[in-house]
């Protein structure tokens, strides 16, 4: 499928850590060491794949935040008034979750791997929109102000038209 990433060698993995914003950290409450959070993170994506609430919720949680700025940083900023960086983190969630529901992620085990995942299906997301709304028959991501292009229809016929109409009234 198109969400998965492919895979790469040690020194493309090497750049694309330095290049990519970190997993999110533990959050709030007590402080967690590493293995906890991995170990926390594996069994809630466990729990994804048998369709447990709880963990969506708590993945959610953990990195939805970091995930919308992360999405938001890609958009234009005149785009962002109609697709803003959580909604491609809703819309990668959702994904990420039917995607691991399906078996589409076998391998996903860790966060540093959802977060990889999480990352690289918001950013498609993005960009796809971005495409989208920048199409030719989208008027190439040229927005118009409703209130400067004044009303469509006016509350009086034009003269012309009211002429036109009263020509073809008594032609009747």
């Amino acid at each position: 499928p198109s969400d998965v990433p492919r895979r790469r060698g040690p020194r493309t993995r090497r750049m694309l850590a330095r290049a990519l914003p970190s997993p999110p950290s533990p959050g709030r409450g007590a402080p967690l060491d590493e293995s906890e959070v991995r170990a926390s993170v594996s069994a809630w994506i466990d729990g994804l794949r048998v369709g447990d609430e709880s963990s969506l919720d708590e993945l959610m949680r953990r990195y939805f935040e970091q995930l919308a700025d992360a999405a938001s940083r890609r958009l234009p900023p005149g785009m962002r008034a109609t697709y803003d960086g959580e909604d491609a983190a809703l819309s990668a969630f959702h994904s990420m979750c039917a995607g691991v529901r399906d078996g589409r992620f076998p391998d996903l085990r860790s966060r540093e791997e959802l977060w990889s995942l999480l990352l690289v299906i918001a950013s498609r997301k993005s960009g796809k929109h971005r495409r989208s709304e920048s199409a030719l028959k989208r008027g190439e991501g040229r927005r118009v102000d409703a209130d400067a292009a004044g009303p469509i229809v006016a509350p009086e016929p034009t003269p012309d038209f009211a002429a036109l109409v009263a020509e073809e009234t008594e032609h009747l």
